[in-house]
């Protein structure tokens, strides 16, 4: 693993992201490594030349810079926080980026919205409950997509212990089950775990021009079946038609607000 520091110029980085109009990403690259992280193939990060997971960049003078431009921009909303890192990377406890970035927001009542498959936002309650505009998605899977897929990333029954203590805290928290892969996403295992411990389930199918696909598809190997339906269009569009409604008549025992994120197949090409 490679830290390395950066310098910037600001923290805050103006969006058309919905979640929020500005992002804060207070590390460059990840050391969890997830091989369907979109981000690898970034610009940014393809300059480095360096190994996806291997390496993450520290941005140095962050949290001072972060304070300035809460005190001079006038327009911001909401923060989108982690669009393209996750920002509790295994090094937070060194750095404190991402907590104290979030007491800022929290001085400057500013709202944020939290992307994270790590549970360690779970600790910072104190901290995160000032607004109820502040929303956490809290990625979720079955574990067998972690082993396979995501290098550094904290087993699945710590990120729902995570959900489960933030829900009943009664801070806004999403459970987001993605990427979602066929055959391998159990849905009805993670429902009946779930059950209790969240009212809103946020599902995002797996595309195979998501991340490193040629890597996914040497570790799925032996599973032919899989690779038919992400490398086939029809097949895809078929799949996830049959499983929309199945998830959907599944849901009927739980009542979670569902909602699904299907990219068109052809959209990436």
């Amino acid at each position: 693993m490679e830290i390395l520091l950066q310098k910037v110029d600001k923290a805050l980085a103006k969006t058309g992201i919905p979640l929020g109009n500005y992002v804060l990403n207070p590390y460059k690259g990840c050391l969890v490594g997830c091989d369907y992280c979109y981000v690898q193939y970034n610009k940014g990060i393809q300059k480095t030349k360096k190994e996806w997971g291997e390496f993450v960049f520290v941005k140095e003078k962050f949290v001072e810079l972060l304070e300035k431009e809460l005190m001079s921009i006038k327009d911001i909303d909401r923060v989108l926080i982690g669009s393209t890192t996750e920002v509790f990377q295994i090094l937070e406890d060194k750095f404190n980026l991402i907590i104290s970035s979030i007491r800022l927001l929290k001085k400057y009542n500013v709202p944020f919205v939290l992307l994270t498959k790590q549970p360690f936002v779970a600790d910072y309650i104190q901290d995160i409950d000032y607004s109820n505009r502040n929303l956490i998605y809290i990625t979720v899977n079955s574990e067998i997509i972690r082993k396979l897929f995501e290098k550094r990333s904290f087993p699945m029954e710590e990120r729902i212990e995570a959900i489960n203590k933030l829900f009943k805290n009664k801070l806004n928290v999403i459970a987001y089950i993605g990427p979602f892969f066929p055959e391998l996403t159990d849905i009805n295992e993670i429902f009946e775990i779930l059950q209790g411990k969240v009212s809103k389930v946020y599902i995002e199918a797996y595309h195979p021009k998501m991340g490193n696909f040629s890597l996914i598809k040497r570790k799925l190997e032996d599973r032919q079946d899989i690779l038919d339906i992400l490398m086939d269009k029809h097949r895809y569009v078929s799949y996830w038609e049959k499983k929309k409604m199945e998830i959907e008549e599944i849901n009927k025992l739980y009542n979670y607000e569902l909602k699904f994120f299907i990219t068109q197949y052809d959209s990436y090409y």
